[in-house]
Formats: C-alpha cells, sequence, structure tokens
C-alpha cells in the first residue's frame, strides 16, 4: 500500500464537484498530485473517473484503503494532442 504523504491532495465528495471542476483542477497539479474521488456509487463520480481512466494516461490509480473511494496519482505531463479524445461508457 502507498501512502499519500505528497504535496498536493484535491479531494472531491461530492456531485457537484465533478464534470469541469475536476477537469480544471487536475489540469493544473503538478507530478505526483493525488486526486481522491469519493461516493463512486454516485453516476457523476463514476463518469468522472471513466474519463480520465479513459484519455489520461498522465494519471494511474493507486490501491485505495476505502471501498467507496479511488485514489489517483499524476504521474507525468500531459502530452495529448489538442483533440485527443478516447469514448469512453460513462
Amino acid at each position: 500500500m502507498k501512502y499519500l504523504t505528497q504535496e498536493k491532495l484535491a479531494v472531491f465528495g461530492s456531485a457537484g464537484a465533478i464534470g469541469s471542476n475536476l477537469v480544471r483542477t487536475i489540469a493544473g497539479l503538478g507530478a505526483r498530485s493525488v486526486v481522491v474521488l469519493d461516493d463512486l456509487w454516485l453516476p457523476s463520480v463514476r463518469c468522472a473517473l471513466r474519463y480520465l481512466e479513459a484519455n489520461r494516461a498522465d494519471w494511474r490509480r493507486l490501491p485505495s484503503p476505502a471501498r467507496d473511494a479511488c485514489v489517483l496519482e499524476k504521474i507525468g505531463l500531459d502530452r495529448r494532442a489538442w483533440d485527443h479524445f478516447v469514448r469512453f461508457h460513462g
């Protein structure tokens, strides 16, 4: 288990914080930053997670001690082309 000791930690725990707020926030985070998505039972949270997993190679999923949360770590720079998009099922 990897412990969350990184300097930056962004936490999103409600459906209102998902979507454009999440995209805007993760864009400004540096390498080794961590995002915790809570309440995975919410469709909007699962949709945001599926988008990140399908479209963002600069993020990886870490083990989470909580059953209903997901921990993501930024591992590099966003090197996607401006028009990059991979379909995903939200």
